[in-house]
């Protein structure tokens, strides 16, 4: 399995489903693919995170809304 998810360079947040690649210092969500910018190496077996919620809502953009 080729993915963010098992790779030795993504660390875990808090939220589960999301993670900060060390090699390119920005978020990745745990099923991405390598890309031409990073270098797939293998670093654990992690389980997959089962949860639906994708995404915090944020103040600025509920602030939008109300436009």
């Amino acid at each position: 399995m080729n993915e963010c998810l098992t790779c030795r360079y993504w660390a875990r947040h808090k939220d589960e489903l999301i993670g900060t690649c060390v090699q390119l210092d920005e978020y990745r969500f745990q099923h991405e693919r390598p890309t031409e910018y990073c270098h797939y190496v293998w670093g654990e077996y992690r389980p997959a995170c089962k949860g639906r919620r994708m995404y915090y809502n944020l103040p600025e953009m509920e602030a939008d809304n109300g436009r």
